[in-house]
């Protein structure tokens, strides 16, 4: 499942990978040609965070990450 998250501040993007480490399940994002994980700092350092980053998980752990990332995501939840 996808959804369009927006993590522009350190402190958000501390509080998103911190909150991603914490889910039992993989969650890549993904920008243009660029997959990374959410549980690397460096790696969401990485992206263009000034632009809206596609956030991609399995649906087994929807309502947990829907819940856990409810601030960051903009739109419809799927």
């Amino acid at each position: 499942m996808r959804t369009t998250i927006k993590i522009t501040t350190i402190k958000e993007i501390q509080t998103f990978v911190r909150k991603a480490s914490a889910i039992k399940g993989d969650i890549d994002l993904i920008q243009g040609k660029y997959r990374v994980p959410a549980t690397s700092l460096m790696s969401v350092f990485a992206l263009d965070l000034d632009k809206p980053v596609k956030i991609e998980f399995d649906d087994r752990i929807k309502e947990v990450v829907f819940n856990e990332f409810d601030e960051f995501i903009l739109g419809d939840k799927g």
